[in-house]
Protein backbone atom coordinates (compact mmCIF):
# COMPACT_ATOMS: atom_id res chain seq x y z
CA UNK A 1 0.00 0.00 0.00
CA UNK A 2 1.69 3.43 -1.26
CA UNK A 3 -0.09 6.53 -0.73
CA UNK A 4 0.91 9.90 0.36
CA UNK A 5 -1.20 9.61 3.82
CA UNK A 6 -2.56 6.41 5.33
CA UNK A 7 -5.31 6.17 7.89
CA UNK A 8 -6.03 2.76 9.25
CA UNK A 9 -9.17 2.42 11.70
CA UNK A 10 -10.42 -0.70 12.19
CA UNK A 11 -8.11 -2.69 9.25
CA UNK A 12 -7.97 -6.04 9.33
CA UNK A 13 -4.54 -7.10 7.21
CA UNK A 14 -2.29 -9.88 6.66
CA UNK A 15 0.28 -8.66 4.36
CA UNK A 16 3.35 -9.84 2.74
CA UNK A 17 5.84 -8.24 0.14
CA UNK A 18 8.83 -9.57 -1.81
CA UNK A 19 8.39 -13.17 -1.03
CA UNK A 20 8.40 -12.00 2.66
CA UNK A 21 11.57 -11.21 5.20
CA UNK A 22 13.23 -14.34 4.85
CA UNK A 23 14.05 -12.98 1.09
CA UNK A 24 15.59 -9.70 2.81
CA UNK A 25 19.32 -8.51 1.52
CA UNK A 26 22.36 -9.38 4.27
CA UNK A 27 22.88 -5.30 5.77
CA UNK A 28 26.45 -3.67 6.41
CA UNK A 29 27.87 -2.02 9.14
CA UNK A 30 27.38 2.02 7.38
CA UNK A 31 24.16 1.80 5.78
CA UNK A 32 22.37 5.43 6.73
CA UNK A 33 19.10 6.34 7.48
CA UNK A 34 16.33 3.97 6.99
CA UNK A 35 18.49 1.17 5.05
CA UNK A 36 19.50 2.67 2.01
CA UNK A 37 19.48 0.14 -0.78
CA UNK A 38 22.06 0.79 -3.38
CA UNK A 39 21.59 2.22 -6.85
CA UNK A 40 23.10 -1.11 -8.91
CA UNK A 41 23.71 -4.52 -8.33
CA UNK A 42 26.94 -6.85 -8.63
CA UNK A 43 29.61 -7.16 -6.83
CA UNK A 44 32.40 -4.67 -5.93
CA UNK A 45 35.96 -5.10 -6.20
CA UNK A 46 38.30 -5.23 -3.71
CA UNK A 47 39.32 -1.37 -3.99
CA UNK A 48 42.05 -0.23 -1.38
CA UNK A 49 41.40 2.51 0.87
CA UNK A 50 37.72 2.17 0.07
CA UNK A 51 38.09 4.08 -2.93
CA UNK A 52 37.17 3.19 -6.32
CA UNK A 53 38.55 3.83 -9.87
CA UNK A 54 37.49 6.61 -11.78
CA UNK A 55 36.56 5.23 -15.09
CA UNK A 56 33.79 3.76 -16.66
CA UNK A 57 33.64 0.26 -18.94
CA UNK A 58 35.63 -3.04 -18.14
CA UNK A 59 39.53 -3.05 -18.37
CA UNK A 60 41.49 -5.94 -19.67
CA UNK A 61 43.01 -8.21 -17.12
CA UNK A 62 46.99 -5.99 -16.98
CA UNK A 63 49.58 -8.39 -15.16
CA UNK A 64 51.27 -5.97 -12.84
CA UNK A 65 48.87 -3.18 -13.22
CA UNK A 66 50.12 -2.14 -16.51
CA UNK A 67 49.10 -2.11 -19.99
CA UNK A 68 49.76 -4.01 -22.77
CA UNK A 69 52.67 -3.18 -25.18
CA UNK A 70 52.12 -3.51 -29.09
CA UNK A 71 54.02 -2.53 -31.91
CA UNK A 72 52.04 0.73 -33.64
CA UNK A 73 49.51 -1.40 -35.61
CA UNK A 74 46.37 1.04 -35.64
CA UNK A 75 42.99 -0.81 -34.91
CA UNK A 76 40.56 -0.62 -38.23
CA UNK A 77 38.53 2.01 -38.53
CA UNK A 78 35.92 3.40 -40.41
CA UNK A 79 36.02 6.54 -42.06
CA UNK A 80 38.87 7.38 -40.95
CA UNK A 81 37.23 8.02 -37.13
CA UNK A 82 39.26 6.53 -34.16
CA UNK A 83 36.79 4.03 -32.33
CA UNK A 84 35.10 5.62 -29.54
CA UNK A 85 37.19 3.56 -26.61
CA UNK A 86 34.61 2.22 -23.99
CA UNK A 87 37.44 0.33 -21.86
CA UNK A 88 38.64 -2.38 -23.52
CA UNK A 89 42.16 -2.06 -25.03
CA UNK A 90 43.15 -2.96 -28.47
CA UNK A 91 45.28 -5.48 -29.47
CA UNK A 92 48.67 -2.88 -30.09
CA UNK A 93 52.15 -3.81 -31.32
CA UNK A 94 55.40 -2.10 -30.79
CA UNK A 95 54.52 -0.20 -27.86
CA UNK A 96 52.60 3.09 -29.47
CA UNK A 97 49.11 3.39 -28.67
CA UNK A 98 46.84 4.90 -31.01
CA UNK A 99 45.78 8.55 -31.55
CA UNK A 100 42.39 8.56 -31.42
CA UNK A 101 39.31 10.73 -29.17
CA UNK A 102 36.54 9.18 -27.67
CA UNK A 103 36.56 8.42 -23.65
CA UNK A 104 39.85 6.42 -21.96
CA UNK A 105 40.20 5.92 -18.55
CA UNK A 106 40.57 8.44 -15.80
CA UNK A 107 43.96 7.66 -14.73
CA UNK A 108 46.19 9.25 -12.38
CA UNK A 109 49.67 9.82 -13.02
CA UNK A 110 49.10 7.49 -15.93
CA UNK A 111 49.24 4.58 -14.24
CA UNK A 112 46.00 2.48 -14.28
CA UNK A 113 43.80 0.98 -11.58
CA UNK A 114 45.20 -1.49 -9.35
CA UNK A 115 42.86 -4.12 -8.71
CA UNK A 116 41.27 -7.03 -10.98
CA UNK A 117 38.16 -8.47 -11.26
CA UNK A 118 34.75 -7.79 -12.79
CA UNK A 119 33.44 -3.68 -12.48
CA UNK A 120 29.62 -3.83 -11.87
CA UNK A 121 27.34 -1.92 -14.32
CA UNK A 122 27.41 1.67 -13.54
CA UNK A 123 25.16 4.66 -14.87
CA UNK A 124 26.45 7.19 -16.58
CA UNK A 125 29.87 5.77 -16.07
CA UNK A 126 30.04 6.92 -12.90
CA UNK A 127 31.37 4.62 -9.92
CA UNK A 128 29.66 4.40 -6.45
CA UNK A 129 31.68 6.07 -3.67
CA UNK A 130 32.39 3.19 -1.29
CA UNK A 131 34.05 0.07 -1.07
CA UNK A 132 32.66 -3.59 -0.27
CA UNK A 133 30.30 -5.36 -1.41
CA UNK A 134 26.92 -4.64 -1.80
CA UNK A 135 23.05 -6.07 -1.88
CA UNK A 136 21.65 -6.74 -4.91
CA UNK A 137 18.99 -4.15 -4.40
CA UNK A 138 17.52 -0.73 -5.67
CA UNK A 139 16.11 2.10 -3.64
CA UNK A 140 12.45 2.12 -4.01
CA UNK A 141 12.84 5.76 -2.36
CA UNK A 142 13.57 8.05 -5.31
CA UNK A 143 10.50 7.10 -7.04
CA UNK A 144 7.22 7.80 -5.93
CA UNK A 145 5.77 5.24 -8.02
CA UNK A 146 7.80 2.40 -8.11
CA UNK A 147 6.92 -1.01 -7.03
CA UNK A 148 7.75 -1.09 -3.24
CA UNK A 149 8.65 -4.21 -1.12
CA UNK A 150 7.49 -1.85 2.16
CA UNK A 151 4.36 -2.97 3.46
CA UNK A 152 2.57 -0.26 4.28
CA UNK A 153 4.21 3.08 2.77
CA UNK A 154 3.30 6.93 2.60
CA UNK A 155 5.02 9.78 1.86
CA UNK A 156 3.61 11.78 4.26
CA UNK A 157 1.80 9.89 7.45
CA UNK A 158 0.80 7.04 8.61
CA UNK A 159 -1.96 6.70 11.94
CA UNK A 160 -3.39 3.90 12.82
CA UNK A 161 -6.06 3.65 15.04
CA UNK A 162 -7.26 0.20 15.77
CA UNK A 163 -7.30 -2.96 14.00
CA UNK A 164 -5.25 -6.09 13.62
CA UNK A 165 -2.21 -6.35 10.95
CA UNK A 166 -0.26 -9.29 9.83
CA UNK A 167 2.95 -7.98 7.94
CA UNK A 168 5.86 -10.21 6.81
CA UNK A 169 7.82 -7.80 4.92
CA UNK A 170 10.99 -8.29 2.41
CA UNK A 171 11.75 -4.13 3.37
CA UNK A 172 10.13 -2.05 5.81
CA UNK A 173 6.73 -2.74 7.74
CA UNK A 174 5.21 0.39 7.94
CA UNK A 175 7.58 3.51 6.80
CA UNK A 176 6.36 7.07 6.20
CA UNK A 177 8.58 9.56 5.03
CA UNK A 178 7.24 11.94 7.53
CA UNK A 179 4.90 10.54 10.50
CA UNK A 180 3.96 7.33 12.44
CA UNK A 181 1.24 7.59 14.64
CA UNK A 182 0.18 4.57 16.33
CA UNK A 183 -2.85 5.02 18.51
CA UNK A 184 -4.19 1.26 18.78
CA UNK A 185 -4.79 -1.90 17.26
CA UNK A 186 -2.28 -4.94 17.57
CA UNK A 187 0.58 -5.59 15.09
CA UNK A 188 2.48 -8.96 14.01
CA UNK A 189 5.17 -8.25 12.44
CA UNK A 190 8.59 -9.76 10.42
CA UNK A 191 10.51 -7.50 8.33
CA UNK A 192 13.60 -7.49 6.30
CA UNK A 193 14.54 -4.07 7.81
CA UNK A 194 12.89 -1.58 9.60
CA UNK A 195 9.61 -2.84 11.69
CA UNK A 196 8.52 1.21 11.75
CA UNK A 197 10.41 3.69 10.37
CA UNK A 198 9.07 7.30 10.15
CA UNK A 199 11.46 10.02 8.32
CA UNK A 200 10.93 13.07 11.29
CA UNK A 201 8.53 11.70 14.30
CA UNK A 202 6.95 8.42 15.27
CA UNK A 203 4.38 8.21 18.10
CA UNK A 204 3.52 5.32 19.80
CA UNK A 205 0.46 5.97 22.04
CA UNK A 206 -1.67 2.55 22.82
CA UNK A 207 -1.16 -0.61 20.61
CA UNK A 208 -0.22 -4.47 21.58
CA UNK A 209 3.09 -4.89 19.07
CA UNK A 210 5.77 -7.62 18.45
CA UNK A 211 8.26 -7.11 16.23
CA UNK A 212 9.87 -10.93 16.16
CA UNK A 213 12.17 -10.14 13.36
CA UNK A 214 13.89 -6.79 12.24
CA UNK A 215 17.09 -5.24 11.31
CA UNK A 216 15.81 -2.28 13.27
CA UNK A 217 12.65 -2.25 15.04
CA UNK A 218 11.87 1.24 15.94
CA UNK A 219 13.45 4.07 13.71
CA UNK A 220 12.58 7.70 13.60
CA UNK A 221 14.06 11.33 14.25
CA UNK A 222 12.00 12.00 16.91
CA UNK A 223 10.77 9.01 19.07
CA UNK A 224 7.47 8.88 21.21
CA UNK A 225 6.65 6.09 23.55
CA UNK A 226 3.42 6.72 25.68
CA UNK A 227 1.59 4.00 25.80
CA UNK A 228 0.85 0.37 24.62
CA UNK A 229 2.97 -3.12 25.21
CA UNK A 230 5.59 -3.79 22.88
CA UNK A 231 8.20 -6.32 22.32
CA UNK A 232 11.00 -5.69 19.75
CA UNK A 233 13.23 -8.14 18.32
CA UNK A 234 16.30 -6.42 16.32
CA UNK A 235 19.67 -7.73 14.69
CA UNK A 236 20.98 -3.99 15.05
CA UNK A 237 19.60 -1.87 16.91
CA UNK A 238 16.50 -1.91 18.22
CA UNK A 239 15.24 1.40 19.10
CA UNK A 240 17.19 4.09 16.81
CA UNK A 241 16.65 7.48 17.37
CA UNK A 242 18.43 9.39 14.17
CA UNK A 243 17.33 11.68 11.56
CA UNK A 244 20.19 11.78 8.96
CA UNK A 245 20.89 15.34 9.85
CA UNK A 246 23.83 15.11 12.33
CA UNK A 247 24.90 13.16 15.47
CA UNK A 248 26.82 9.92 16.19
CA UNK A 249 30.61 9.40 16.93
CA UNK A 250 30.67 11.30 20.22
CA UNK A 251 28.21 14.56 18.39
CA UNK A 252 24.48 14.74 20.06
CA UNK A 253 22.43 16.05 17.65
CA UNK A 254 20.19 18.42 19.34
CA UNK A 255 17.22 17.75 16.92
CA UNK A 256 16.63 13.68 18.07
CA UNK A 257 14.75 12.52 21.03
CA UNK A 258 13.46 9.18 22.53
CA UNK A 259 10.86 9.83 24.88
CA UNK A 260 9.07 7.17 27.27
CA UNK A 261 5.99 8.12 29.29
CA UNK A 262 4.17 5.37 29.46
CA UNK A 263 3.75 1.62 28.43
CA UNK A 264 6.27 -1.02 28.16
CA UNK A 265 9.05 -1.28 25.98
CA UNK A 266 10.73 -4.53 25.94
CA UNK A 267 14.15 -5.03 23.11
CA UNK A 268 16.28 -7.86 22.52
CA UNK A 269 18.59 -6.62 19.99
CA UNK A 270 22.33 -8.18 18.53
CA UNK A 271 23.07 -4.73 17.97
CA UNK A 272 22.27 -1.55 20.53
CA UNK A 273 19.51 -2.11 22.56
CA UNK A 274 18.38 1.88 22.21
CA UNK A 275 20.24 4.06 20.35
CA UNK A 276 20.12 7.77 20.17
CA UNK A 277 22.03 10.17 17.85
CA UNK A 278 20.57 12.94 20.72
CA UNK A 279 18.99 12.49 23.95
CA UNK A 280 16.73 9.77 25.91
CA UNK A 281 14.17 10.62 28.75
CA UNK A 282 12.29 8.92 30.16
CA UNK A 283 9.36 9.84 32.80
CA UNK A 284 7.61 6.72 33.20
CA UNK A 285 6.38 3.52 32.16
CA UNK A 286 9.21 0.12 31.59
CA UNK A 287 11.71 -0.31 29.40
CA UNK A 288 13.86 -3.66 28.99
CA UNK A 289 16.98 -4.08 27.00
CA UNK A 290 18.40 -7.71 26.30
CA UNK A 291 20.84 -6.64 24.49
CA UNK A 292 24.22 -8.03 22.72
CA UNK A 293 27.46 -10.03 24.02
CA UNK A 294 29.55 -7.91 21.37
CA UNK A 295 31.56 -5.22 23.02
CA UNK A 296 31.10 -2.75 19.67
CA UNK A 297 27.61 -2.34 20.68
CA UNK A 298 25.85 -1.68 23.85
CA UNK A 299 22.81 -1.81 25.77
CA UNK A 300 21.91 1.53 25.82
CA UNK A 301 23.66 3.99 23.56
CA UNK A 302 23.38 7.80 23.36
CA UNK A 303 25.26 10.86 22.19
CA UNK A 304 23.72 13.65 24.56
CA UNK A 305 22.27 13.35 28.01
CA UNK A 306 20.29 9.73 28.84
CA UNK A 307 17.65 11.60 32.08
CA UNK A 308 15.67 9.28 33.91
CA UNK A 309 12.68 11.03 36.34
CA UNK A 310 10.25 8.55 36.24
CA UNK A 311 9.55 4.80 35.49
CA UNK A 312 11.52 2.18 35.30
CA UNK A 313 14.48 1.00 33.29
CA UNK A 314 16.66 -2.34 33.16
CA UNK A 315 19.21 -3.15 30.34
CA UNK A 316 22.32 -5.62 30.30
CA UNK A 317 24.79 -6.79 27.68
CA UNK A 318 28.27 -6.30 26.85
CA UNK A 319 30.15 -4.38 29.10
CA UNK A 320 33.08 -2.77 26.45
CA UNK A 321 31.07 -0.08 25.39
CA UNK A 322 28.33 0.62 28.18
CA UNK A 323 26.97 3.81 28.84
CA UNK A 324 24.69 3.80 32.17
CA UNK A 325 22.67 6.95 32.85
CA UNK A 326 23.72 10.63 33.01
CA UNK A 327 20.75 11.02 35.59
CA UNK A 328 18.28 9.67 37.73
CA UNK A 329 15.92 10.94 40.44
CA UNK A 330 15.49 7.53 42.50
CA UNK A 331 19.34 6.68 42.18
CA UNK A 332 20.70 4.16 39.33
CA UNK A 333 23.50 1.13 39.80
CA UNK A 334 25.23 -0.05 37.56
CA UNK A 335 26.86 -3.76 37.77
CA UNK A 336 30.28 -4.47 35.90
CA UNK A 337 30.66 -8.50 36.08
CA UNK A 338 33.71 -10.10 36.92
CA UNK A 339 32.74 -12.92 34.52
CA UNK A 340 30.15 -12.57 31.79
CA UNK A 341 26.93 -14.06 33.60
CA UNK A 342 25.80 -17.10 30.50
CA UNK A 343 22.93 -17.25 28.45
CA UNK A 344 19.72 -17.81 30.88
CA UNK A 345 21.40 -16.47 34.31
CA UNK A 346 18.83 -15.21 36.54
CA UNK A 347 19.54 -12.00 38.01
CA UNK A 348 17.83 -10.82 41.05
CA UNK A 349 17.51 -7.25 42.93
CA UNK A 350 16.14 -7.24 46.20
CA UNK A 351 15.60 -4.67 48.64
CA UNK A 352 14.18 -6.48 52.54
CA UNK A 353 13.25 -9.41 50.86
CA UNK A 354 11.28 -8.23 47.92
CA UNK A 355 11.96 -8.30 44.22
CA UNK A 356 12.35 -5.64 42.39
CA UNK A 357 14.28 -6.34 39.40
CA UNK A 358 14.13 -10.01 38.52
CA UNK A 359 16.72 -10.26 34.88
CA UNK A 360 17.13 -13.44 32.72
CA UNK A 361 20.24 -13.04 30.78
CA UNK A 362 19.01 -13.83 26.88
CA UNK A 363 23.04 -13.64 26.08
CA UNK A 364 26.46 -13.86 28.01
CA UNK A 365 25.57 -10.37 30.24
CA UNK A 366 28.43 -8.68 31.30
CA UNK A 367 27.22 -5.24 32.25
CA UNK A 368 23.80 -4.52 34.03
CA UNK A 369 22.14 -1.04 34.57
CA UNK A 370 19.04 -0.13 36.36
CA UNK A 371 16.69 2.50 37.95
CA UNK A 372 13.48 2.82 39.13
CA UNK A 373 11.03 -0.29 40.17
CA UNK A 374 10.94 0.81 43.71
CA UNK A 375 14.32 1.24 44.34
CA UNK A 376 15.24 4.40 46.12
CA UNK A 377 18.13 6.38 46.41
CA UNK A 378 19.90 5.29 49.89
CA UNK A 379 18.33 1.74 49.69
CA UNK A 380 20.75 -1.14 50.27
CA UNK A 381 19.51 -3.72 47.68
CA UNK A 382 20.93 -7.36 47.36
CA UNK A 383 22.29 -8.69 43.91
CA UNK A 384 21.54 -12.84 43.89
CA UNK A 385 22.87 -14.94 40.53
CA UNK A 386 20.57 -17.64 40.35
CA UNK A 387 19.78 -17.43 43.85
CA UNK A 388 22.93 -17.31 45.32
CA UNK A 389 23.27 -13.57 47.36
CA UNK A 390 26.35 -11.88 46.02
CA UNK A 391 26.75 -8.70 48.16
CA UNK A 392 24.24 -6.01 49.80
CA UNK A 393 25.12 -2.81 47.31
CA UNK A 394 23.84 0.85 48.90
CA UNK A 395 23.14 3.32 46.27
CA UNK A 396 24.23 6.37 46.24
CA UNK A 397 23.44 8.65 43.30
CA UNK A 398 24.55 6.86 40.12
CA UNK A 399 26.34 3.27 41.73
CA UNK A 400 29.03 1.28 39.86
CA UNK A 401 30.25 -1.70 41.27
CA UNK A 402 30.94 -5.59 40.56
CA UNK A 403 28.65 -8.02 41.55
CA UNK A 404 30.45 -8.42 44.97
CA UNK A 405 29.92 -5.08 46.05
CA UNK A 406 33.34 -3.45 45.30
CA UNK A 407 32.99 -0.15 43.48
CA UNK A 408 34.77 0.57 40.21
CA UNK A 409 35.51 4.01 38.08
CA UNK A 410 36.38 4.59 34.94
CA UNK A 411 34.50 6.31 31.36
CA UNK A 412 32.20 3.04 31.09
CA UNK A 413 30.47 3.58 34.05
CA UNK A 414 28.92 6.75 33.88
CA UNK A 415 27.96 7.12 30.71
CA UNK A 416 30.97 8.89 29.29
CA UNK A 417 32.42 7.31 25.61
CA UNK A 418 29.77 5.76 23.68
CA UNK A 419 27.94 7.75 20.92
CA UNK A 420 29.39 5.50 18.05
CA UNK A 421 26.29 3.95 17.02
CA UNK A 422 25.67 6.56 15.13
CA UNK A 423 22.63 7.82 12.40
CA UNK A 424 21.66 4.25 10.56
CA UNK A 425 23.31 1.65 13.14
CA UNK A 426 26.66 3.02 11.69
CA UNK A 427 29.58 1.56 13.85
CA UNK A 428 33.01 2.80 13.86
CA UNK A 429 35.45 1.36 10.99
CA UNK A 430 38.22 0.52 13.41
CA UNK A 431 38.32 -1.57 16.78
CA UNK A 432 39.30 0.83 19.16
CA UNK A 433 37.00 -0.92 22.31
CA UNK A 434 37.05 1.00 25.80
CA UNK A 435 38.72 -0.75 28.45
CA UNK A 436 36.23 -1.86 31.50
CA UNK A 437 36.42 -0.25 34.18
CA UNK A 438 38.91 -0.42 37.15
CA UNK A 439 38.04 -1.40 41.00
CA UNK A 440 38.93 0.90 43.31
Amino acid sequence: ADREYQMLRSAALDIITGGGSANAPAHNEFEGFGGGFPQFGGQMPDFQNGEPPQFGGQMSDFQGGEPPKFDGQMPDMQGGEPPKFDGQMPDMQNGNSPQFGGQMPNFQNGEPPQFGGQMPDMQNGEPPQFGGQMSDMQSDLDDSNSKSAKAIRAAASITVQSGEISIDSMDDALHSDGDVIINGGSFDIKCGDDGIHAGTALEINSGIGIISKSHEGLEGGKISFNGGEWDITADDDGVNAADGTGGGFMQANPNVLLSVTGGKLTVDSTGDGIDSNGNIAVSGGTVIVYGTASDMNAPLDYDGKFDVTGGTVIAGGSSGMAQTFSSAAEGAAAVYFTTPQKEGTVIDITVGGKTLFSYTARRDAAFLTFTGGGLRDGDTYTLSINGTKKADITLSGITATDENGNAVTGPAGFGGFGGFGGFGGGKPPFGEDRQPPEKT
